[in-house]
C-alpha cells in the first residue's frame, strides 16, 4: 500500500529530530501489516476468492488519495529545500562565503603539502 513510501520519507525526507522515531513506527507497522496480510490471506481466499486482491487495490487506491493530498512533492527540490519544507532550519550561504571557504581549504591543503616536504626532507637527513 505504502510500501516504500514509508521507508523514504522517514529515512530520507523527514527532520532528522523524527527520523528515528518515524524509522521505529515505519518498521513496527510495515510488519505489522504483513504479518495480518499473511494471516488474513488462507481464510480471505477460501470466503471471497480472488476478490481478495479488491482488497489490495482499494487500500492502495485509499492511500494514493493521501499522498497526493498531503505529502509534499520532493521532485526536482534541492536538499535544502526539501528540508525547508520539512520544518528543518536551513543555513545558506552566498556565493562570496563559498569562494572564501574554498580559498581558505585551499590553503589549508597547500601548507600541509609544505610541511609534508618540510618532514620528508628532515627525515632524509
Amino acid at each position: 500500500m505504502l510500501n516504500s513510501t514509508t521507508w523514504l520519507y522517514g529515512a530520507e525526507v523527514l527532520p532528522i529530530a523524527l527520523r528515528s522515531k518515524v524509522m521505529g513506527l515505519a518498521a513496527a507497522s510495515h510488519f505489522i501489516v504483513n504479518v495480518g496480510i499473511t494471516e488474513a490471506g488462507p481464510s480471505a481466499f477460501a470466503t471471497i476468492k480472488q476478490n481478495y486482491y479488491y482488497v489490495f487495490v482499494g487500500c492502495t487506491s485509499f492511500f494514493l488519495v493521501i499522498a497526493w493530498f498531503y505529502f509534499p512533492e520532493t521532485r526536482h527540490k534541492t536538499l535544502e529545500e526539501i528540508a525547508a519544507a520539512f520544518g528543518d532550519r536551513v543555513v545558506t550561504l552566498t556565493e562570496i562565503e563559498i569562494a572564501q571557504e574554498q580559498t581558505v581549504f585551499e590553503e589549508k591543503a597547500t601548507m600541509g603539502h609544505v610541511e609534508d616536504r618540510r618532514t620528508e626532507a628532515h627525515h632524509q637527513v
